[in-house]
């Protein structure tokens, strides 16, 4: 039923959007058939990473605790690299500058990929004052810093984010909330926010969107392990994975 209804809205938005993919990356092979979110866990997923975000392994640490295929390439791969073959896209927090110019420079080949049905997971916080703050991102989104926060509250308590989060855990990450996001696409979702404004949340862009996080996540995992895997895993907002007792072991990982 959900994937039906995600194929009729592709072929809708397909139809009335006008969204900008002025590059024709003619090393690419976008899917455009079928759009393969299901109410399922993802088929293959891409992890970008050029460092341990904050010195934590946690999204290989959860990948490899669920089971679900991945690949990992470093930033400066991104341009040669096929997305056609995932059904998401992680870009880890806390990496160096050349990371975040990467990431930019390909911005059009994300929202292409997005566009065909991709989702990615974009996780925007960094040491303080980074050029990640000073990008625009896949999307046309720009984070903005913060002074720190930690009083984290829910917008959309029922996205899959939030699956089987307690509000608590997502507080005193030694700021759990490093910004807020502007520029916003038409249509965005917060999911969290802090005192400043949204810190985490959706943005549907053609047939895919894209979860971002101005939050520390790989340095969360310690305290809200749940919310990681959901960062990690969900494929769509409103679509919940199926319960996965890989999770009890991942968070005999971090507690």
């Amino acid at each position: 039923m959900i994937k039906n209804l995600l194929i009729t809205l592709f072929i809708t938005v397909m139809a009335t959007t006008a969204m900008a993919t002025s590059i024709d990356h003619t090393d690419m092979n976008i899917p455009q058939a079928e759009v393969r979110w299901s109410d399922d866990l993802p088929g293959q997923i891409l992890l970008i990473q050029d460092q341990l975000g904050w010195g934590y392994n946690t999204h290989v640490d959860i990948l490899n605790e669920s089971g679900i295929p991945y690949d990992i390439i470093s930033s400066s791969s991104i341009a040669d690299h096929d997305f056609s073959a995932y059904d998401k896209i992680i870009t880890a927090g806390q990496q160096p500058d050349y990371f975040y110019e990467n990431i930019e420079s390909n911005r059009v080949k994300f929202e292409d990929y997005m566009f065909a049905g991709g989702c990615c997971s974009f996780i925007t916080a960094n040491l303080f004052g980074q050029y990640n703050e000073l990008m625009a991102w896949p999307g046309g989104f720009t984070p903005v810093i913060s002074d720190g926060e930690d009083d984290i509250t829910f917008d959309d308590p029922y996205s899959c984010l939030l699956d089987g989060v307690d509000i608590s855990s997502l507080q005193y990450w030694s700021y759990s909330s490093h910004g807020v996001h502007e520029n916003l696409p038409a249509g965005y979702m917060s999911i969290l926010s802090a005192p400043s404004g949204s810190c985490a949340g959706w943005f549907s862009w053609g047939a895919g969107g894209a979860f971002v996080a101005h939050m520390p996540i790989e340095w969360g995992s310690m305290m809200a392990p749940e919310f990681c895997y959901n960062f990690d895993i969900c494929i769509g907002e409103g679509i919940v994975p199926t319960a996965s007792e890989s999770l009890d072991s991942i968070k005999a990982l971090y507690r």
